[in-house]
Parts: structure tokens; C-alpha cells; sequence
């Protein structure tokens, strides 16, 4: 069964992603607000994709994506995130990630990249 994790910390944006989850029949999902809650998620959880925000209230989400590199190369990560500079973007790719999406979230391309990293 895929698991998936929501590392966002505003609560809005996080029911926008479990919406979309749900609609395209992702039920198992897990959140959290906080970079160093998520990555301890990721470790005992064992998620197959991350859904990450760039900015958290504890720590920037490139460290969260670096953190979950050095645990596990092959999990899929697709950034969602306010942030949309080139170089942000360029770090991140540099990081193996599966997608980037900007806020506002456009929600059939989030969910048609979700099935695609996902199958």
C-alpha cells in the first residue's frame, strides 16, 4: 500500500493536498508542520512520495530534502512550494526530486504528476 507524506505547514495547503490525495484514491497519508517532525516520520514511516513545502516554521526544506537523501536515494519527492526561483529549483533537481509546483497549486497537474511518479 503507498504512503505518502505532506510536509506543509499551513493547514489550508495541507487540506488542498489530502483533497487532491483523496480524489485520485490515496488514502494513507501522514503530515506534519515541522522539517525535523517530518523527517522522523520519514524514517519510521517509510514513506514512497513526499509532498514537500521549501519553507517551515524550524528549518528550511532543502535540509529536509538533503536529510531524506542521505536516508534514502530512491524516494520520490515533489516540492510544493510558494518558492519558485530558478535557483531554489535548480537545488532542489540537483537533489533528485520528482516535480516542483508553485502556490497556487494547480491541482490536475499536481495529481497527474502524483499518478505518474507513482505507477
Amino acid at each position: 500500500m503507498v504512503k505518502i507524506l505532506i510536509v506543509e505547514d499551513s493547514n489550508f495547503t495541507q487540506s488542498i493536498l489530502l483533497d487532491i490525495l483523496a480524489k485520485i484514491g490515496y488514502k494513507n497519508v501522514i503530515s506534519a508542520n515541522l522539517g525535523k517532525e517530518a523527517f522522523k516520520l520519514f524514517t519510521t514511516q517509510k514513506p514512497n512520495l513526499v509532498l514537500l513545502d521549501l519553507r517551515l516554521p524550524d528549518m528550511d526544506g532543502i535540509s529536509v530534502l538533503a536529510k531524506i537523501r542521505s536516508q534514502n536515494k530512491n524516494c520520490k519527492v515533489i516540492i510544493v512550494s510558494a518558492v519558485t526561483s530558478k535557483s531554489k529549483k535548480q537545488e532542489c533537481e540537483s537533489l533528485g526530486i520528482s516535480g516542483y509546483f508553485g502556490k497556487p497549486i494547480n491541482e490536475k497537474l499536481l495529481a497527474k504528476k502524483i499518478k505518474e511518479v507513482l505507477n
